[in-house]
């Protein structure tokens, strides 16, 4: 059963079913468990906060989340300038003085045959020639426009505007958020109220003879549907399988991460 989008849990209870009306005449067990919800930032959109008791892709409800997805640019930029903030140069000098310098946006000239042009990086304050103190390359998807005015007019928060004690439903996400003239975190927490679904999960006792399973859930979830990212683990496993069948090495997800990596460099 993990590869049901929603989480949940309880205690599992099992028993065991004589007569179905799924499976007319085939000895079954009944798993129960519960909804556990799902952990919704502070930021969310109030139009995502519904209730919901099926999953249609085609709604305006999933469009939104789907189009959200698509200002790639803009969010690559603000975890750019997340990152600036978040490595600190470990540049120390000749008296073992450590750099307490902050990050700051840099050009230079990059001359590519008779073409000289000027290209961005993030440096440190504190740089001086011939000192080894750290700087970051900047990818090309980031929109520089903005990200030269978020280092001009904005200010980083990593813990979100106002921090409050740590809690077991809440963590800091991974998203960043423009707030007025303030680069946030958001806190993502659960619903105040549980989730009433109950699913059922009915399997057959001799899946050979009758190779199907039915899940059943009860009641209305009292939360948005959980997105579609958390891809089960069978078609993780059998996609991998191809992968490694074909010999299609560039096409791991690990590759696939390591091209997107934000790296340091030292500039001397």
């Amino acid at each position: 059963m993990n590869n049901i989008q929603y989480s949940y849990g309880g205690n599992g209870t099992i028993r065991k079913v004589q007569n179905c009306d799924f499976f007319p005449g085939i000895r079954v067990s009944k798993e129960q468990r519960n909804c556990l919800s799902v952990k919704v930032c502070e930021f969310a959109s109030k139009e995502l906060d519904v209730g919901h008791t099926s999953v249609d892709f085609s709604k305006s409800f999933f469009k939104n989340i789907f189009d959200a997805n698509e200002k790639f640019h803009e969010k690559t930029t603000l975890c750019v300038f997340a990152k600036a903030y978040e490595c600190h140069c470990e540049y120390v000098d000749q008296n073992g003085v450590k750099c307490n310098g902050i990050s700051k946006l840099c050009e230079f000239n990059q001359v590519t045959g008779l073409i000289t042009s000027k290209k961005k990086f993030i440096g440190c304050t504190n740089w001086k020639p011939k000192e080894k103190h750290r700087y970051l390359t900047i990818p090309n998807n980031v929109d520089l426009e903005l990200l030269e005015t978020m280092f001009s007019e904005y200010s980083y928060h990593p813990y979100g505007i106002d921090f409050k004690n740590d809690e077991v439903n809440t963590v800091d996400e991974s998203f960043l958020h423009k707030v007025e003239n303030r680069i946030v975190k958001g806190s993502v927490s659960k619903k105040a109220s549980a989730c009433p679904v109950t699913f059922y999960h009915i399997i057959p006792e001799n899946l050979k003879e009758c190779p199907f399973i039915a899940t059943v859930s009860v009641e209305k979830h009292n939360h948005p549907p959980p997105p579609p990212y958390k891809t089960p683990y069978n078609i993780k496993n059998q996609l991998q399988n191809i992968i490694n069948n074909e010999h299609t090495l560039d096409l791991t997800r690990r590759k696939n991460n390591d091209s997107k990596l934000l790296k340091w460099k030292t500039i001397k």
